[in-house]
């Protein structure tokens, strides 16, 4: 599969078992003997090839930063302590205020804490959780190494304190991946983003593209690769300038700018009808103009080719998934429109020939 390199941002979305995380691995594997690669993803059975440190190669390095803690599966303790050692790399990048002003977008506190976290067969001894600062970092340097990671992220709403394991699984994914982009970030990295909308409210996915592309942007030269199940985190994408494909059939098929329809690509490509999909009006619509049009012009096939758009449609709509008051209701819907497309062409029938001029 050819991925487009012109593009800054690339997303691309496509159903189950369409081949988007394997696409993102083998192309990260590929590039990342050319350039520094990040691998993300918040679900913890990724395809991304795991590496507890990043893979060096002559022209460039590969760097798992996923959620698994080990090569087949996840310590939520580790994810904790993690988000503390990410941070402590965004205070080393003097990326410190990039950061606090994403924590005040997303309705947190321009601040971030450091807690104790009961470690088995530690002897590291307790402490107050406090502000974790660059002057906290130089005099505790000893505690952030040490294997065991005796310590947790902290965050604040209205002054009042969260560890980051307290937090819902939707702040959690949010906060990471920022940390992680922030934390990782240089000129000319290709990041390779996996399911971003795992655990997100619809508001945080809408809200993706525009809280995120600004943050893989911090560097001249960036590029990201997006894949997605989201028809939400596309149409927003798409109104923030980046370019979509709909992986299909192992070919991506460019989403054209201003073309895009959530409700229509979750019935066409996702097999699946919203209430009250408008879309289905829509398909409705060119049938039956273009019937009318076809009649006019006195076709010969004008029949055939209603029926065969009906029953496509028919077909599709059965296919579809949808909860059973749903299905009455567009059942009626595509009944009616079954009657009207039959009265056409029985009008039609009725009428003489035209006599020749």
């Amino acid at each position: 599969m050819d991925f487009p390199e012109e593009n800054q941002f690339t997303y691309i979305i496509g159903s189950n078992g369409s081949g988007k995380s394997r696409a993102l691995e083998k192309h990260a594997n590929t590039r990342h003997f050319e350039n520094d690669v990040v691998v993300i993803s918040s679900s913890a059975s990724d395809k991304f090839t795991y590496r507890q440190k990043p893979k060096i190669t002559p022209n460039g390095s590969y760097r798992y930063m996923g959620n698994r803690t080990v090569g087949n599966g996840t310590h939520n303790g580790t994810l904790s302590a993690n988000t503390v050692l990410l941070y402590v790399e965004v205070l080393q990048a003097n990326l410190r205020n990039i950061f606090l002003d994403f924590l005040n977008q997303i309705g947190f506190d321009r601040k971030v804490g450091i807690a104790h976290r009961s470690v088995k067969r530690s002897s590291f001894p307790t402490f107050d959780t406090t502000e974790l600062t660059e002057q906290f970092v130089n005099n505790n340097s000893d505690m952030l190494s040490l294997t065991g990671k005796p310590f947790e992220a902290v965050f604040y709403k209205s002054n009042k304190s969260f560890k980051i394991s307290e937090l819902s699984s939707g702040e959690q994914c949010i906060i990471s991946t920022a940390l992680k982009i922030i934390a990782s970030s240089s000129e000319n990295i290709i990041y390779y983003i996996d399911e971003p909308e795992i655990s997100l409210h619809a508001e945080w996915q809408i809200k993706w593209p525009e809280r995120f592309q600004p943050l893989l942007s911090l560097h001249p030269g960036v590029k990201a690769f997006i894949a997605t199940h989201s028809p939400v985190i596309i149409s927003n994408a798409m109104q923030n300038k980046a370019a979509c494909y709909l992986l299909k059939a192992n070919e991506l098929h460019r989403i054209e700018e201003g073309k895009f329809d959530v409700e229509e690509i979750l019935f066409k490509d996702f097999n699946t009808l919203t209430p009250n999909n408008r879309h289905i009006f829509s398909e409705i619509a060119t049938i039956i103009n273009q019937t009318v049009t076809n009649l006019n012009l006195q076709s010969q096939t004008t029949e055939k080719v209603a029926r065969d758009a009906v029953e496509n449609l028919g077909e599709k709509i059965n296919d579809a998934s949808k909860s059973a008051l749903d299905n009455a209701s567009v059942m009626q819907i595509f009944e009616e429109f079954q009657t009207a497309i039959n009265e056409l062409l029985s009008v039609s029938q009725a009428k003489p020939p035209k006599k020749p001029a």
